[in-house]
Parts: structure tokens; sequence; C-alpha cells
């Protein structure tokens, strides 16, 4: 073989290599980013469920302090005494009013529930994200 022929063919299979290279990389940087994203999303998930819980305590404080109010105004009029008992004994723990106490719940509740709006929204997002990433690895890696 002349040389000239000789450093074509080491030319070509040391462009081969370095686009092969560069193909790897890509792959491998790609798969990070998937895997970020995927654990972005986890993590998301896992704060929208623990808000979740928060919004059903806060739902259930607001209910109890509805029973509270209606036991108040239920003591004014006549009733059996059993039912003013337990009436009476729901009444015991609170401290303030019960009006104040309802709008600062249901305030609490509208605020846990715009955290839970916006952490729904982040998460759909996450999820296409990571989607798009898993289309694009397939399509690169031939699957």
């Amino acid at each position: 073989m002349s040389k000239p022929l000789t450093r074509r063919k080491d030319s070509f299979r040391q462009q081969r290599r370095s686009k092969w290279l560069e193909r790897q990389a890509r792959l491998m940087k790609l798969r990070s980013e998937a895997q970020e994203s995927e654990l972005l999303a986890h993590k998301r998930k896992r704060s929208l469920h623990n808000h979740l819980r928060k919004v059903k305590g806060l739902q259930h404080d607001l209910e109890e302090l509805h029973r509270k109010r209606d036991a108040h105004t239920s003591l004014s009029c006549w009733q059996p005494l059993a039912v003013r008992h337990h009436h009476l004994q729901l009444l015991t723990g609170s401290r303030t009013e019960a009006t104040w106490a309802i709008r600062d719940a249901e305030q609490r509740l509208k605020d846990a529930q715009m955290v839970v709006a916006g952490l729904r929204k982040a998460l759909q997002g996450s999820d296409r994200h990571v989607y798009t990433l898993r289309q694009r690895l397939h399509v690169m890696e031939g699957r």
C-alpha cells in the first residue's frame, strides 16, 4: 500500500472514532440530565404528597372548628342534658373565639391549596421534561 492511502485510512478511522466518542459523550450527558430530571420530579411528588396531607389536616381542623361553633350556638337553645354535656366538652378546649379561628383556618387552607396547585403545575412540567428527555434518549440510542 502506498503512504497516501494509509494516511487517508488512518485519518478516516480517527474521524470515525472521534465522531463515535462525541456521540457517546452526548448520550452520557443526556442520560445524566434525564436522571437529574427524574430525581427532581420524584422530589416534587414527595413534596406534593406532604402538602396534600397538610391540606387534609387543615380541612379536618376546619371541620372541627365548625363543629365547635355549631355547638356554641346550640348551647343557647334548649337541648337534652346528654347533648348539652357533649357540646360543653367540645367547647372546653377552645381558647379563642370560633369565628376568628375559622377565618384563620380558612386562610391557612387557601394558602396550602395554592401551594398544592403550584406544585402540581411544576410536577406536570417536570414529567413532560422527563418524557421528552427519555424520548430523545431512545432516538439517540436507536431503540
